[in-house]
């Protein structure tokens, strides 16, 4: 089955209410981190993460919007909570800077991948992406282009990521586990392209996939 909302999920957090399940299989992905900042969005997606992770995998993007998050430290402490339920993190340098002030970034991915996480995709704009793994570390460089608009650049990089496993057959709660180098270089240099074409328009629009060569 799939988790779906009948309204589309708000920027601001709030909850889009009439969740229900429907009769076809899903495509996994995650939910923005900033829905960590309401309570009742927030308890609803922990009961759902926590019934689902066993059988698909759960990604999350934390996000981070400063001026939406009052409690930097409730913040963290819920975060924390959430990546025990979490397969795939996908962040961005300036998120996990903003979670962790002033640790080593080492240290902070060691943290992370001692919960259930398996993968971590860091991005980090024009200097590029990485993915770390329990056993494997991956760079790929970012895509030169002339940047329009970085609305929806992370969002399209943390798309890009799910459907290019999903095409390898790695998008299943153990397929982390699986994967390899030479396959996570294909999803980092997919996501970048992905990424970089965004920037490339105005507003949120990602390219079709027939534009990523």
């Amino acid at each position: 089955e799939r988790i779906r909302f009948t309204q589309p999920p708000r920027a601001d957090g709030q909850p889009a209410w009439g969740l229900y399940s429907a009769s076809w299989r899903p495509v996994e992905g995650g939910r923005h981190g900033v829905t960590l900042r309401c309570d009742e969005t927030a308890s609803t997606l922990e009961a759902l993460m926590l019934r689902e992770s066993p059988h698909r995998l759960i990604s999350l993007d934390p996000n981070i919007r400063p001026n939406l998050i009052p409690d930097r430290t409730a913040y963290r402490m819920r975060f924390e909570g959430w990546l025990a339920q979490v397969h795939l993190l996908k962040a961005s340098v300036t998120d996990l800077a903003w979670i962790y002030p002033g640790e080593n970034f080492s240290e902070v991915i060691s943290r992370i991948m001692s919960r259930r996480v398996q993968a971590v995709f860091l991005t980090d704009g024009e200097k590029g992406a990485w993915v770390y793994t329990r056993n494997q570390r991956v760079f790929a460089e970012a895509v030169s282009v002339n940047v329009l608009d970085t609305v929806g650049a992370g969002d399209s990089f943390h798309a890009a990521i799910l459907h290019k496993l999903t095409e390898l057959n790695y998008l299943d709660p153990g397929g982390l586990d699986r994967i390899g180098e030479e396959d996570l270089g294909i999803c980092l240099r997919f996501a970048n392209k992905v990424a970089a074409l965004t920037c490339t328009r105005a507003g949120a629009d990602p390219p079709r996939k027939s534009e990523v060569v």
